[in-house]
């Protein structure tokens, strides 16, 4: 959703045509630095939910592997592709945090700076250098979405019933009440 966010913020301000105050030393392009402000944020606490989730995700991971010789029907093979496709998405996420984003927030401060001071080639480098980056961080927020989506469907598959009788215990007869009998 968050990209969804800034694809909509970016170009509803490119629209607007925005002046930031702040900024007057920069001849162009105030909405890229409003939008970008904005997007930071927004992009903060998407990663801040990303990783509050992944360790949901492997706390609930866990507990289904303790569990799994509880339940009957489980397919372990849908659990291995669960913990596959997780290790992606988690390795996407910490690629993401640790060092797409900071390399990227470092590149927009230094950006925002040199704008802020007016020194325009200086300002134009740091953009290319967290518009280089940007490609990239779009496609691994994307792939990590589809992993997420496979891991779920292989957890749900891999603990959902076969629909066959065979995996459920044989339900007992119950017998007629001893009193049923005596009222004949």
């Amino acid at each position: 959703m968050t990209s969804a966010a800034a694809a909509v913020l970016f170009s509803t301000l490119k629209e607007l045509d925005p002046v930031a105050p702040g900024f007057m030393k920069y001849p162009q392009d105030h909405w890229v630095i409003i939008g970008g402000s904005v997007g930071a944020r927004l992009f903060g606490v998407c990663d801040t939910v990303q990783l509050f989730c992944a360790g949901i995700a492997l706390a609930t991971f866990g507990i289904t592997l303790a569990r799994t010789q509880k339940i009957p029907g489980v397919k372990p093979w849908g659990l291995l592709a669960r913990s596959v496709i997780m290790s992606i998405a988690m390795g996407l996420v910490s690629y993401q945090l640790f060092i797409l984003a900071p390399r990227m927030n470092a590149e927009l401060v230094q950006f925002w700076s040199a704008a802020q001071a007016g020194d325009f080639e200086i300002a134009q480098s740091h953009r290319a250098m967290f518009d280089k980056d940007h490609p990239i961080a779009s496609t691994v927020m994307g792939v990590t979405a589809v992993t997420v989506l496979i891991a779920w469907f292989f957890g749900a598959f891999a603990l959902s019933s076969t629909g066959r009788s065979e995996s459920i215990a044989p339900q007992k007869q119950l017998q007629d009440p001893e009193l049923l009998g005596k009222a004949r």
